[in-house]
């Protein structure tokens, strides 16, 4: 199969190369096999090609790529009702240099959600971690109730964009920069 991998540590344009002949993957205890459709891609992955990252995988070349959506292939052990087929949005084992710029990767099982059919995959692939680190900040942590004010700093990233979006939903006025 194919897949984007970093090579050495640099910039990426320096260091990300198209592999045409890697292995396909093997589902790991508590990973679910998937068929990519799209990924998402963010600062942690130009931070891995830097080695910057905490969790950069140790030997090269590896895979990166945090987010994904794709078909169940199959799954490891420790994984229950997993259908092949399904469409579902992941977070990828890319610590351990499985991650999703290939045609196939493993995913947490604990982090592998249905696709609602209204959302595209590019959409579904962006959605997972920047959505769920804002709710966590914005419900779980600062308690944000209708009427109070947002300020979301870095509003133009993906983790400030779903800020806007769920702030807004909360019923709180927004101010982004």
């Amino acid at each position: 199969m194919r897949a984007w991998q970093t090579v050495e540590l640099g910039a990426p344009s320096d260091v990300l190369r198209l592999n045409p002949e890697v292995e396909a993957p093997t589902p790991l205890p508590g990973t679910v096999h998937l068929q990519v459709s799209a990924a998402g891609i963010g600062l942690p992955d130009a931070l891995m090609c830097q080695g910057s990252y905490p969790l950069t995988p140790a030997a090269f070349p590896f895979t990166q790529g945090q987010e994904v959506v794709g078909r169940i292939l199959g799954h490891g052990e420790g994984v229950e009702e997993r259908r092949s087929g399904d469409r579902v949005m992941a977070v990828t084992h890319f610590f351990t240099g499985q991650g999703g710029f290939a045609e196939q990767c493993l995913v947490l099982d604990d982090f592998c959600l249905p696709v609602p059919d209204a959302m595209n995959d590019a959409e579904a692939a962006g959605f997972l971690i920047p959505f769920h680190t804002a709710y966590i900040a914005l419900v779980a942590r600062a308690k944000l109730e209708p009427g109070e004010t947002l300020l979301v700093l870095g509003a133009a990233g993906g983790t400030g964009q779903a800020a806007l979006q769920i702030g807004k939903a909360l019923g709180a006025k927004v101010i982004a920069t």
